[in-house]
């Protein structure tokens, strides 16, 4: 890719696949180590319309991730902790750790040899493998119907983001904690890596418009250099780019 190749950013597909992949209605499961992408309709039955809505909390931050050295620095302690799980494991790792991911280590040995590793390495390795029970769990919430408790994982990832992965500005820290205190907000994330730019949330249709309202006022009030700059906007879920033939 363009940023892997000619930029030097250590990103991944995540952005593509669901700008590409999503479906209004469903749940996109997106399986990075085989490149596939999976559908799960809400509540089974796949309607259209959810009965949330999508706030985006925009911060006022525009900066190239690549300026970020702790970006790519947290690529390169997953693949390092990868490397020395698989070690651990007597499963010889990799020649070079940049070929090391977390995605191949089994959670047998994550739960054998996680303390083994360093508290940076092991706090990585926590968030992917608790993001891992968290998607698995969420996918189970939102096909059953139930988006508060989808939600309140949505809440669990963006904390472990902070606690465990240790990214974030402290703009989009603050700001994330504005969006899931905010009355009615089920839950909230960062929408990257929290360096720039977005944090998102999930909110019943009749809220949304009243919280967007509660939490711009209380980001520019902590942050007031941000005011004209930072935005609160409101979306429906929706199908992913397509192509006309």
């Amino acid at each position: 890719m363009l940023e892997n190749d000619f930029l030097g950013l250590k990103s991944g597909v995540l952005d593509q696949a669901g700008v590409v992949g999503s479906r209004a209605g469903h749940l996109a499961m997106i399986d990075c180590l085989n490149n596939r992408i999976d559908l799960f309709p809400y509540n089974g039955t796949g309607g259209i319309h959810l009965p949330v809505q999508c706030i985006v909390a925009f911060s006022g931050i525009r900066k190239a991730l690549i300026s970020t050295n702790d970006y790519n620095n947290r690529v390169v302690e997953c693949q390092l902790a990868a490397q020395k799980l698989m070690e651990a494991d007597g499963l010889g790792g990799c020649k070079c750790e940049e070929t090391a991911i977390l995605g191949s280590v089994s959670r047998v040995t994550w739960e054998r040899h996680g303390e083994e590793l360093d508290e940076s390495l092991r706090k990585r390795a926590r968030h992917f493998f608790s993001e891992v029970d968290r998607v698995e769990k969420g996918l189970k919430h939102f096909v059953e119907g139930d988006l508060s408790a989808f939600g309140q994982l949505i809440n669990e990832s963006g904390l472990s983001s902070v606690e465990n992965y240790e990214c974030g500005t402290k703009e989009l820290i603050a700001l994330r904690e504005i969006v899931a205190k905010t009355p009615h907000v089920l839950g909230a994330r960062f929408s990257g890596a929290g360096f720039r730019g977005c944090v998102i949330g999930i909110i019943p249709r009749s809220h949304a418009k009243s919280a967007a309202d509660t939490i711009l006022r209380g980001y520019v009030g902590a942050f007031p250099q941000y005011k004209g700059l930072a935005e609160v906007y409101v979306f429906d879920f929706c199908d992913g780019i397509r192509g006309i033939l």
